[in-house]
């Protein structure tokens, strides 16, 4: 077996004329592309291609520049072209801009393609082969990020000695690290033990109830290309779901490879490989999540696993599986777009890595600076001054982020901000983010549940049912807490046994001893049970979901939304104040509204024919695709009259000519207790901090801080990740 280098394509070669190439379709115009780019776009489309880019090198413009080409490619058939992307935001932008790229007669075609997660690429997949996967019911449950902790708490508070909230925790972290494979020893052989038998308690839980996590759903599509020489039938199964899979996917383009982690890594080999018609795309430098299990040298295990393909024997032939190389493309964007040659700098040095700057001079002028100051106080005075010194020379807000490492510094800086007389927005303002919103979702979920018959789990169920009733007063949570023992006393579910007692009209017979409910209290659980049976009904009717959501917006009061949501536009609601930061007021409630309603009518787009989502399976994807988008990291549109302050994890793929980033000190850049192995990931997230800036980047530190553990002032070290070269001010 030869070790040839991957194949590098000479740029005369890349330059050629665009009819010269094979496969690619003559009304695409590659002209305003740079060398490297175009490079990239233009490499063989049946070999595996690795794209490394440096930050703002047009990584975008790459994959939605490919994917033209692919679509545009003979025998090609559009629904079988999947990209990957880390966030909705990201997959709606790519598919706008794949459409609008194409020739008007077949910008159709972008509606096909399927753009989403891997999660939720995963979770789709599963709903087609879940007896494959070793599920109960195709209706299984997705356990969102509260759910799954309370089912840990309730394993820890079972059989712990430790019960507190950093037991949890603990729990949490290793059932991650166990599901992404990056398992840490425990400090003693008995803690191991201990963790391990929680976390077998954790997923028997899971498998009685039919539920999986967020880590599962790779995991489970994962597992049906491993074999089950026990099991004949599921063996057979299996074959038939990787089949079906492999055939479904023609192509695969992958944004943000380096938050890759080993599981979704194994997952991308096995389905590929055999065929190798997959892109990757990303910047090695931005690997920021390490502590999700991203793998820190993703791009060295693709150039070494694609480099040859596995081909099996003739059928009844003689010899075994032999293997040949894959011509393995490699590429690399190394000129920045989007920062001023100061930033560009600035970041070469910090990641010691060539970057080729391709701004234009900034309209302002350009700069770098780094600020020491005594205290945190006199450091956010001086961001404050700073920020106000930036609107009087003609900047809006909405063109400065101010970024930090940690949410409770996000949460400090934002309030300080406020105090000033800076507005300022500090996080998304998607459906699931709003306490209304969050109880509309949990009703249409306990109707769907009502009619599948989804066994969730009680602790989930009663949670479920708690967030419901908020909408009115009356039931605290002892009195649900009784009730939910009592359905299981009788061997049904806490919903069934609500419907039932009211239609008993809440007989003594059927109440719990020694609960009593109010006057109040029992309006609040005959109006659950009334409102859930009427949205059921319209469920087993095969009702249009859009019907169905106004139909539960007139059930919970807040019909008032949907006449605007039915009446207005997104641009309206935007001026009746985008900035509002009182969670529940109108102007958000009727915004979220609209995101749901399009959510449902992006998802209608996506199917088939763009036949209308109906009933139970249209209501299915739309709370699945609702809760993926809380798991993600979801970019916010800015707006022009609010100053953003985000997390750098949360200014991912995002960017502002004016960036501060505060409290650059080791402890946050990097965290404390950082391991040797686990520093290249820590200057990652300065790396992405800094590059977020387009033409003024401000690092400040202070030399002493509050710390707020100990409640003491501690002396403070600046960054290690700040170039020795830059002189301090």
């Amino acid at each position: 077996m030869s070790h040839d280098p991957p194949v590098k394509i000479h740029r005369s070669e890349s330059a050629c004329a665009a009819c010269a190439i094979p496969g690619h379709d003559p009304s695409l115009d590659h002209s305003a592309l740079d060398e490297d780019q175009r490079e990239a776009v233009l490499a063989p489309l049946h070999r595996p291609l690795m794209v490394t880019a440096v930050a703002g090198s047009g990584k975008t413009t790459v994959l939605v520049e490919r994917t033209k080409r692919i679509l545009l490619s003979p025998g090609v058939i559009p629904h079988q072209v999947h990209l990957s992307t880390y966030s909705r935001s990201a997959a709606n932008l790519l598919r706008m801009r794949i459409r609008t790229g194409l020739p008007t007669h077949v910008q159709h075609l972008a509606g096909s393609i399927k753009i989403k997660t891997t999660h939720s690429l995963c979770l789709a997949w599963l709903r087609q082969h879940w007896r494959a996967a070793g599920l109960s019911h195709k209706n299984f449950l997705v356990l969102d990020e509260h759910e799954r902790s309370k089912i840990i708490r309730s394993v820890v508070q079972r059989s712990a000695i430790d019960r507190t909230s950093d037991a949890v925790a603990r729990l949490s972290r290793y059932i991650t690290q166990r599901k992404s494979k990056i398992v840490a020893p425990c400090a003693t052989p008995g803690h191991e033990q201990e963790m391990h038998a929680h976390f077998l308690a954790y997923e028997k839980h899971l498998a009685e109830v039919n539920a999986l996590d967020f880590d599962d759903l790779i995991l489970r599509v994962l597992a049906l290309f491993q074999t089950c020489p026990d099991d004949s039938e599921t063996q057979q199964l299996r074959n038939a779901a990787v089949s079906h899979l492999r055939a479904s996917v023609s192509h695969m383009l992958v944004d943000e490879f380096q938050d890759y982690s080993e599981v979704q890594f194994q997952l991308l080999a096995a389905l590929m490989l055999p065929h190798g018609s997959v892109t990757v795309v990303g910047d090695p430098n931005q690997c920021i999540y390490g502590f999700r299990g991203a793998l820190p040298r993703v791009f060295d295990q693709f150039s070494s696993k694609f480099k040859y393909r596995l081909l099996p024997s003739e059928p009844g032939g003689p010899g075994s599986a032999s293997t040949v190389a894959t011509n393995l493309v490699s590429c690399c964007l190394r000129r920045n777009y989007r920062s001023s040659q100061p930033i560009v700098d600035f970041a070469a040095a910090v990641s010691n890595r060539e970057h080729l700057a391709a701004r234009h001079a900034a309209a302002h002028h350009p700069s770098v600076s780094v600020c020491g100051f005594s205290t945190e106080a006199e450091e956010i005075e001086h961001v404050i001054t700073a920020i106000r010194a930036a609107v009087a020379c003609g900047r809006q807000l909405g063109d400065i982020a101010v970024l930090v490492r940690f949410n409770q510094e996000r949460v400090r800086v934002a309030q300080t901000l406020l105090h000033a007389g800076i507005l300022c927005r500090t996080r998304n303002e998607d459906a699931h983010d709003l306490p209304h919103m969050r109880r509309l979702l949990s009703l249409l979920r306990l109707a769907l549940w009502n009619v599948e018959g989804s066994a969730a789990a009680a602790v989930v169920e009663e949670d479920t049912v708690a967030d419901v009733v908020k909408f009115r007063r009356g039931v605290g949570p002892k009195t649900l807490q009784s009730l939910s023992s009592a359905a299981n006393m009788r061997g049904t579910s806490l919903l069934r046994y609500l419907i039932d007692l009211n239609r008993s009209a809440f007989s003594r017979a059927m109440m719990p001893p020694n609960t009593r409910l109010t006057s109040e209290g029992e309006a609040a659980l005959r109006w659950l049970a009334v409102v859930v049976v009427e949205l059921s009904a319209s469920l087993m009717t095969d009702s249009p979901t859009e019907r169905l959501l106004c139909l539960a917006f007139e059930l919970t009061g807040m019909s008032a939304n949907t006449d605007t949501l039915l009446s207005g536009s997104a641009d309206e609601v935007d001026e009746c104040g985008a900035g509002d930061l009182a969670e529940g007021s109108p102007s958000q409630l009727v915004r979220a509204s609209l995101q749901l309603f399009a959510a449902n009518t992006e998802l209608e787009s996506q199917l088939d024919g763009g036949e209308v989502q109906r009933g139970s399976p249209g209501l299915r994807r739309l709370l699945d695709y609702v809760q993926r988008s809380a798991e993600e990291e979801v970019a916010d549109k800015s707006s022009p009259s609010h100053l953003t302050v985000r997390t750098v994890h949360g200014a991912k793929g995002m960017e502002w000519p004016v960036v501060f980033v505060l409290n650059c000190v080791e402890g946050s850049f990097p965290a404390a207790q950082t391991s040797a192995a686990l520093l290249r990931g820590e200057r990652d997230i300065f790396y992405v901090a800094i590059t977020r800036a387009m033409d003024s980047l401000v690092i400040t530190f202070p030399r002493t801080r509050l710390d707020h553990n100990s409640c003491k002032v501690v002396t403070c070290t600046p960054s290690p990740f700040i170039p020795l070269s830059h002189e301090v001010a």
